[in-house]
């Protein structure tokens, strides 16, 4: 009995560990491989994640480039229209004038000059006519160059309008501080021309205070422009 009694002991001692032995390998495995499950949607979603990430940052990238392109196209456009119209204002509206003494010329000398006038025909029988031929020439030609000033104020306006969005907001109110510096002074000349008066306010202010404010609006440009190509080398 005592014998048997060791035998069934032996017995269920054996196949317990083999029980264990068995719960012990498949434990292993059944944990091995829910652990290498989360581990595979952990990555995955690392994965997502880090893909996300990048699509956003290219994203981001693109448009700062796009808008850097932008501003670097519109900076110098519109520095040159405002130049274009700046120079043609200040001629027009300078005190000092200097205009060719048409009553000193000879007839053939006189009829070339207004032959290759922009006055029309009628105009220039108004000049031929005219005892001060200097005085009458100036009124008739005045217009036109008023004429002119406002076309190129209102190209660089058009422009400015259309892309001032890309252009930073510090530059651009100095652009337009001086594009209505220069339109108040154009305006003025304008008023004297038709009303024979005298005011010289808005003149001379462009010519005191126009080439500071040019002179600012081009370093600030310039410098701009060249901090975008270097950042977009860093880019």
């Amino acid at each position: 009995m005592f014998a048997f009694v060791g035998y069934l002991v032996v017995g269920v001692g054996a196949v317990g560990a083999f029980v264990w032995w068995l719960f012990r390998t498949f434990s292993e495995k059944w944990l091995n491989a829910k652990f290498e499950e989360r581990l595979a949607a952990y990555k995955h979603e690392q994965q997502k994640e880090l893909e996300h990430l990048k699509f956003t940052i290219n994203a981001q990238m693109d448009r700062a480039t796009k808008l850097h392109q932008k501003e670097f196209e519109a900076l110098p456009e519109a520095w040159a229209r405002l130049m274009d119209a700046h120079g043609i204002t200040v001629s027009l509206v300078s005190r000092y004038q200097s205009h060719p003494d048409l009553s000193r010329m000879r007839p053939d000398q006189l009829e070339d000059f207004l032959v290759h006038s922009k006055l029309a025909e009628w105009q220039r029988q108004l000049v031929r006519d005219a005892g001060d031929k200097t005085s009458a020439y100036r009124n008739q030609i005045e217009p036109f160059k008023i004429a002119r000033a406002r076309k190129a104020s209102r190209k660089f306006y058009l422009y400015f309008r259309k892309n001032g969005i890309f252009i930073r907001e510090p530059i651009k109110q100095k652009f337009d501080a001086l594009d209505q510096l220069m339109l108040s002074a154009l305006s003025e000349h304008e008023m004297n021309f038709q009303h024979q008066t005298r005011e010289f306010k808005s003149i001379d202010r462009l010519a005191s205070e126009g080439e500071k404010m040019v002179k600012a609006l081009e370093s600030e440009v310039q410098q701009r422009l060249w901090d975008s190509t270097r950042q977009e080398t860093t880019n």
